[in-house]
């Protein structure tokens, strides 16, 4: 567990090549120049969708005490764990809660290293190293120590917790950011306006966005996807929770 960031990442790398099969849709993005992954990798202002893993308790017992499940009544907000962009560590110690830490986290502490990627057609996965010390099941099956997770997965790290992998998404509707003001739209060619209210994707691309029925112009409302090929995400809020 002492393993050091940079030797964790190598060797994330150097097992790629045999995992092709269980990666798949992130095959083609990690084994692209590294100029084409860069430009898949966003600036986190800009990410219109983040992962988020939702912890819940796997057995009514933890560290041989009663634990109730993490989720809360109906109505209530769902505790999540948002993944930052970049490495990060999804850690457990004894029976408190999971955290995700930006730095290895000390003994006695267990972890797994997370990182957000894009795959084909810009679909987001998260990709996870674990350790030699624990196997870790996605839906129910013993996986590979690198796995590429995907929303609606379900994570378990050990007998306590499971963790389903979902979604945020945070569209970005608002007026035009000074250096796209008259610039055209690329659905209608129309130049955006001040007082334009716009769609803005994680590429850049900008998009007319007024409300229905305002007379104004609606092009994003017409898309399923940027011409990057994300979604178009016009509404804040998870893609699925648990059942």
């Amino acid at each position: 567990m002492a393993r050091g960031v940079a030797a964790a990442r190598g060797e994330l790398y150097a097992i790629m090549n045999r995992l092709l099969e269980q990666v798949e849709s992130v095959t083609a993005d990690l084994l692209a120049p590294r100029s084409a992954r860069e430009e898949a990798r966003v600036s986190p202002d800009l990410e219109l969708q983040q992962i988020h893993l939702i912890p819940d308790a796997a057995l009514p017992f933890v560290g041989g005490g009663p634990v109730a499940s993490t989720r809360l009544p109906a109505g209530a907000p769902l505790p999540s764990l948002p993944v930052p962009s970049g490495v990060s560590y999804l850690a457990l110690a004894g029976a408190s809660l999971p955290t995700i830490a930006l730095s290895e986290p000390a003994p006695p502490a267990v972890w797994v290293m997370l990182e957000p990627v894009r795959a084909q057609r810009s679909q987001p996965r998260l990709l996870l190293i674990g350790s030699a010390e624990f196997r870790v099941r996605v839906n129910g099956q013993l996986a590979t120590r690198l796995v590429a997770l995907k929303e609606k997965d379900l994570l378990q790290l050990n007998s306590d917790w499971l963790f389903h992998v979902t979604l945020f998404n945070r569209p970005r509707v608002a007026y035009p950011a000074p250096d796209r003001v008259g610039q055209p739209c690329p659905i209608c060619r129309v130049p955006l306006s001040p007082t334009a209210m716009v769609y803005t994707c994680a590429c850049g691309k900008t998009y007319h966005c007024d409300e229905k029925d305002s007379g104004g112009l609606e092009c994003a409302r017409l898309l399923s996807q940027c011409a990057c090929a994300r979604p178009v995400v016009l509404t804040e809020g998870f893609t699925s929770l648990p059942v």
